[in-house]
């Protein structure tokens, strides 16, 4: 939890002029500001002591020190007993009586009391039951204990409803009168416990597989994917490259790095005839090229693990994806790694490298081997340094963490029950089949290149009030091809390889074929590239939604603008605009009012 930028601002407030209002006269004593400096400053060291001790209290967690763990988040409560005490005492306290000027003060009391309610009722509870020893991430043993899961189940589901408790209270904390900072701090702890609320309540859902999906009933295999989202597809981009991670009794280990020299002409097999009449012009199921137009995950989870099982014999349990975004997250807390030339690989440059520079190093129809070895060297690498103990999991986690809330890191189960659990987390990465407010934009690359490096995205969804049983709703995209003009664009950035990715333009124009995912029920009335009429196409209904798909043709420096307007009907439910990971991040604007 972090207060620091709250407690700056509060031992500063003796010296802001706006706190005179009303006790001018007291604070013209030159003692008592003092006194006030001095008891704001103290205020602020207790609560920065508590937040260090409760960030050394989850790192003894991770490295599975549990005993420790506990001392120190007892110590951070008492910290927090401290820091109530000092709010609550004088020249505080009387700042705190004063109406309007004491509402900051009367604030951060009520900020104190949640973070010690959350330490109290969520935290301590944890490390006093066999959830403190379900993980251990620093050191040579690093694991994940099926046995302590399993019997911490209670604890956790006692801990989701105290952190919903936590996070109405946080929730419930009054803005202050005046000083943004404070009201900007109380909007972040409201964040925080929301987020760990639902964090918890999600964890929840899958802890009762999760020790059967870490090998606790048996060795699991599992394929992870990594997508080049430099060629976008549905799920992010095509699959660049494989590994094998195996699971057995909590043991995480990564294995046997790929390259993606398979045939494309495997036995298929039947995912429904909505998915074959959308895509089936492509032969998804037996070609690993284009076996994940789709951006519901599991479509090309299963497709992927049919063709690893004909090309290797291997039936692995179920499919990881992954990207070399989430890889630079990783190494932002693994640390830099080495190739065997002595070329070092880190957070900054590995997807630079590997989405596009590698094509100028090794730029010739000829060096295709080349390029495929030196992104094996850099997989093995990384590989080795997962494999290696931690110096500190914090950051790998925290990498982790980021990965999976950008939608980078994806997870199938071939388990029915597990798959159930999964599907009800953002890392299942499933179309949803229901009818609440929707708008899933999704580009897959037509060049047959890697151009989608330079692929900028600015996605808007709007609709009208919830009256009546449809309503109004437009959704927009603007495509900027941000690829510099030249001359010299390998063939495998450039595309137009074969006969059917063929089109006009200078080196760098990209071609996107750009669909909307839209509301359950939705009907398109009218397509617009760039304010011009454009022919769409119902291909289909995925799940249950309206697909729409354009065409659209940026130069190097250009911009395209797709806008639907859609007729849809006013479901209940927040609207849910998912993202696509590529390489760049896209810009998101949604102004749909939430109808009950």
């Amino acid at each position: 939890m972090t207060f620091e930028g709250v407690f700056d601002l509060i031992g500063k407030l003796a010296s802001r002029r706006r706190l005179a209002i009303g006790i001018a006269a007291v604070m013209l004593l030159l003692g008592l500001c003092l006194w006030i400096g001095l008891a704001t400053a103290k205020l602020r060291n207790d609560v920065l002591r508590a937040e260090e001790r409760a960030a050394g209290a989850k790192s003894s967690l991770l490295q599975g020190d549990a005993s420790t763990a506990r001392q120190t988040a007892r110590l951070a409560i008492d910290d927090l007993d401290q820091a109530r005490a000092d709010a609550g005492s004088a020249p505080l306290s009387w700042i705190a009586a004063a109406p309007i000027v004491g509402s900051p003060i009367v604030v951060v009391e009520k900020m104190i009391d949640v973070v010690k309610q959350l330490a109290t009722d969520v935290l301590l509870p944890i490390v006093d039951s066999p959830a403190a020893t379900v993980v251990a991430m620093n050191g040579p043993d690093r694991h994940i204990d099926p046995a302590a899961l399993r019997a911490a189940l209670p604890a956790l589901q006692q801990s989701v409803a105290a952190a919903t408790d936590v996070a109405v209270a946080a929730r419930d904390i009054p803005r202050s009168s005046y000083l943004g900072a404070v009201n900007h701090a109380r909007d972040d702890l409201m964040r925080q416990t929301a987020d760990l609320a639902a964090a918890l309540a999600a964890t929840n859902r899958l802890a009762p597989v999760l020790p059967a999906m870490t090998g606790a009933d048996g060795p699991r295999t599992y394929l992870l994917v990594f997508q080049t989202n430099a060629e976008a597809r549905g799920t992010g981009g095509l699959m660049g490259g494989t590994a094998l991670l195996r699971v057995e009794n909590g043991v995480v280990k990564v294995e046997k790095p790929a390259s993606n020299l398979l045939a494309l002409d495997y036995r298929p097999i039947d995912l429904g005839a909505d998915f074959a009449k959308m895509y089936g012009t492509w032969n998804p199921t037996s070609n690993w090229q284009n076996a994940n137009f789709s951006p519901h995950f599991p479509y090309a989870a299963q497709i992927w693990r049919s063709i690893w099982s004909q090309y290797s014999g291997v039936t692995v349990d179920g499919v990881i994806a992954t990207d070399p975004v989430a890889l630079s997250y990783l190494l932002a807390g693994l640390g830099p790694v080495q190739l065997p030339d002595g070329e070092s690989i880190d957070a900054t440059n590995v997807v630079p490298l590997t989405q596009n520079e590698l094509y100028f190093r090794f730029p010739a129809e000829n060096e295709q081997l080349t390029r495929k070895e030196y992104l094996q060297e850099i997989s093995k690498a990384v590989i080795e340094a997962v494999n290696k103990p931690w110096a500190s999991a914090d950051g790998v986690l925290d990498g982790l963490r980021r990965a999976v809330a950008e939608g980078r890191i994806a997870m199938w189960s071939a388990v029915p029950d597990e798959q159930r659990a999964l599907a009800t987390l953002p890392i299942a990465h499933e179309v949803p089949a229901d009818s609440a407010p929707y708008a899933n934009v999704v580009v897959n690359n037509g060049a047959g290149g890697k151009l989608d490096y330079y692929l900028q995205r600015d996605i808007a969804y709007s609709a009208a009030a919830c009256d009546g049983d449809d309503r109004a709703s437009t959704v927009s995209v603007k495509l900027t091809n941000t690829a510099p003009p030249r001359d010299d664009y390998p063939s495998y950035v450039a595309g137009r390889r074969t006969p059917q990715t063929q089109y006009d333009g200078p080196p760098g124009t990209n071609r996107s074929v750009v669909s909307l995912f839209a509301t359950q029920g939705a009907t398109l009335e009218r397509a617009t590239i760039n304010g011009v009429p454009a022919p769409f196409a119902l291909e289909a209904a995925e799940r249950g939604h309206p697909t729409y798909s354009v065409t659209v043709l940026t130069r190097p420096g250009e911009s395209a603008t797709v806008t639907w307007n859609l007729r849809e009907p006013t479901a209940a439910g927040a609207a849910r605009v998912p993202v696509q990971p590529l390489v760049l991040p896209a810009k998101v604007s949604v102004d749909v009012p939430t109808c009950p």
